[in-house]
């Protein structure tokens, strides 16, 4: 059966979020979801959704997109507020039931292991990769969500457009973000953009039919 990616996180301090940034931090990944959906035909494979309050799952056809999709939900959210992140399980498997409706009412491998990966996740790292042979994965996941702890807000904001497929050149950056090409340049920099697109590169050309990731 084919590979899946299943993306379960859940809100880093909500419990410290009042009601209209809690209810903010939700819209942000609902929009994020919907722009992740837009890189490439049929990625998203059901209705992402919030479950027990302040947790989430999205289902990816291609799992290649996997950890470009987690770094970019983390820096939406962090390009929204500064208060708000977001610990991430990346299950790699298959699927058994799609619910076109809602993401967590679906089931097979790939939900098993993304969950209870978020179940047994520490406190030191806030990306994780679950499945057979994903280690190699799973350290880049650790190594970059690291880098990505330390993101500002203003960087966060540089690293969501930097993070789409069809990412815009930086001059284009710096209009829609009413900033200078030398502040990108610098957000960009500093943010360590570089490492997340090579991790997000080498994971989406792997042949995942076949893949064998160590």
């Amino acid at each position: 059966m084919k590979t899946h990616a299943v993306l379960t996180g859940d809100l880093v301090g909500s419990s410290r979020l009042g009601p209209a940034s809690l209810q903010g931090a939700r819209q942000t990944f609902e929009a994020a979801s919907a722009e992740i959906a837009g890189w490439s035909p049929k990625l998203v494979a059901s209705t992402p959704d919030f479950f027990r309050g302040d947790s989430w799952q999205l289902l990816l056809t291609r799992p290649g997109f996997s950890l470009r999709a987690a770094f970019y939900i983390r820096a939406r959210l962090k390009a929204g507020d500064p208060d708000w992140d977001t610990r991430i399980a990346i299950g790699l498997g298959e699927v058994a039931k799609i619910d076109k409706s809602r993401t967590s009412l679906s089931s097979g491998e790939a939900f098993l292991l993304s969950g209870h990966a978020l179940d047994a996740m520490g406190a030191a790292t806030n990306i994780i990769v679950s499945g057979q042979s994903s280690a190699a994965l799973d350290v880049l996941a650790r190594i970059c969500s690291s880098m990505a702890d330390d993101w500002s807000q203003k960087q966060a904001q540089a690293v969501c457009l930097a993070l789409a497929p069809d990412a815009p050149t930086q001059a284009e950056m710096a209009e829609r973000l009413g900033v200078t090409q030398q502040a990108v340049s610098k957000a960009l920099a500093s943010a360590k953009i570089s490492a997340f697109l090579q991790a997000a590169q080498y994971c989406e050309g792997l042949n995942w039919p076949k893949v064998r990731l160590v």
